[in-house]
């Protein structure tokens, strides 16, 4: 209360957040804020102030901020992870562990060759 009442005595522009308890005993934040108007000379003849409930805001603000350190620990794990592959090409990649053919999209032996069909055989 006693920057308030500087502020107030000096004439000086003033900003505060604070919570305050209503009538159902729960608390609400508040933004306030006081600007002086000063005349031609300089000298103050009024003062305007407002009063905002930024209850929301702050708590939107936490969330973000518990999102934000969610994903700063998932990007950490997935770099920890990445850390872990293999880089060389002399260490199997996981591609070479597959039933496929490298050179097909299908599994190995699904792909009938021409010469194994028994139309193209020749009579021997």
């Amino acid at each position: 209360m006693k920057k308030f009442e500087h502020h107030v005595k000096e004439a000086l522009d003033w900003e505060d957040t604070f919570p305050l308890r209503g009538k159902d005993g729960s608390f609400r934040w508040f933004l306030s804020r006081m600007n002086v108007i000063r005349d031609e000379s300089g000298k103050a003849v009024r003062i305007f102030g407002t009063n905002t409930d930024i209850t929301q805001q702050r708590q939107m603000a936490d969330e973000l901020r518990k999102y934000a350190a969610d994903l700063s620990e998932a990007d950490r794990r997935k770099n920890e992870f990445l850390a872990m592959l293999p880089t060389n090409s002399a260490t199997p990649s996981p591609q070479s562990a597959t039933p496929y053919k490298s050179y097909g999209s299908r599994p190995a032996g699904s792909v009938r060759d021409r010469r194994t069909r028994p139309s193209n055989r020749r009579p021997g």
